[in-house]
């Protein structure tokens, strides 16, 4: 099997994708572990807290 230099192309930009995506799912995952660090930090185990986390369920669903 030859691969042809537009083939190859494509395969480059496949990866490139790939990867911008992985890095996206990556960020997401530590900016969420730092808001959770920083949400407990500030209001500690709080009704307060509570209140937040029931009123962000609907926006975060959508």
């Amino acid at each position: 099997m030859n691969i042809t230099p537009s083939a190859a192309l494509s395969n480059r930009q496949v990866i490139r994708a790939a990867l911008v995506v992985l890095l996206g799912f990556v960020a997401s995952g530590i900016l969420g572990v730092i808001r959770t660090a920083v949400f407990s930090a500030t209001f500690g185990t709080s009704s307060q807290l509570d209140a937040f986390y029931a009123a962000q369920r609907i926006p975060e669903m959508l």
